[in-house]
């Protein structure tokens, strides 16, 4: 009974969580709207801070937008908002790296953005990492709290290779690493730079080895929860708009709007 009741009172909070959001981030949505959950702090994809909230925020709101459905976005940290999207309490969240773990959760949209993950390690003591996962074993890894982690690397961490550090901040990720406290971490080319940019104390992009092989190659995703009774259709409605962007052009142009032709 006890264990119900605070199964009940912890899907009470979520939503209470969710609901905050979208008062804090703006006016309510009207009831035709879609509640969507989103984090900050990741450019150039999402970010209260960011152009248009950055560029899949931008890109989620148009491709719903060419299929006539709008969207209220909020902002939740990534742990706690993707937990509200499985839940069925959000109608959607983005951006998700596909894994295993997250397709038996969550239905997931078409590929959206690509994405090559790698190590970046100091200067003074660089990861050489040349693709495979084995030259990790015995490292110390920083990932933000509520980021992705690669399956091959999380396979490390689950069975004691690999020791892991996981701050609030996804700039205390490389601010760990130029001070000594974790080797290694992991993100692709853009989102790196931002991430370092953000970090202060005098850090550079220059102080960092970006090791040339990615971690794994995959795609950025727009997900519902598999528990939410219109998930299926929601996918299907960002898909449709998305492929709209995609024809006319208007997707590439956005890209080039938030983060110019490079990037990986």
């Amino acid at each position: 009974m006890m264990v119900a009741l605070r199964r009940v009172a912890g899907v009470t909070l979520a939503l209470s969580l969710v609901l905050m959001a979208f008062v804090l981030t703006g006016p309510g949505p009207a009831a035709t709207e879609l509640r969507l959950v989103t984090g900050d702090d990741y450019w150039p994809f999402t970010g209260q801070g960011l152009p248009e909230g950055g560029l899949a925020t931008e890109v989620v709101r148009a491709a719903f937008a060419e299929v006539g459905v709008g969207v209220a976005i909020g902002y939740l940290p990534w742990r706690r908002g993707y937990g509200v999207t499985i839940l069925g309490l959000a109608d959607g969240s983005f951006p998700y790296l596909f894994t295993p773990q997250r397709a038996a959760e969550a239905l997931f949209s078409d590929p959206v953005f690509p994405v090559r993950p790698k190590v970046v390690s100091s200067q003074r003591s660089p990861v050489h990492f040349g693709g495979a996962i084995e030259g990790l074993i015995g490292l110390r890894y920083c990932v933000a709290h509520g980021y992705g982690t690669p399956d091959a690397v999380q396979t490390l961490i689950d069975v004691g290779l690999l020791t892991v550090s996981q701050p609030t901040s996804p700039y205390a990720c490389p601010q760990m690493v130029h001070a000594g406290r974790a080797d290694f971490f992991i993100g692709n080319d853009f989102v790196v730079r931002g991430a370092i940019a953000g970090a202060g104390h005098g850090i550079r992009f220059d102080d960092f080895h970006v090791a040339p092989d990615p971690v794994v190659s995959g795609h950025l995703h727009f997900v519902v929860g598999r528990s939410h009774p219109d998930g299926e259709s929601i996918i299907a409605q960002f898909n449709a708009g998305l492929a709209v962007l995609r024809r006319t052009g208007r997707f590439d142009r956005l890209v080039a709007k938030h983060i110019g032709n490079g990037g990986s």
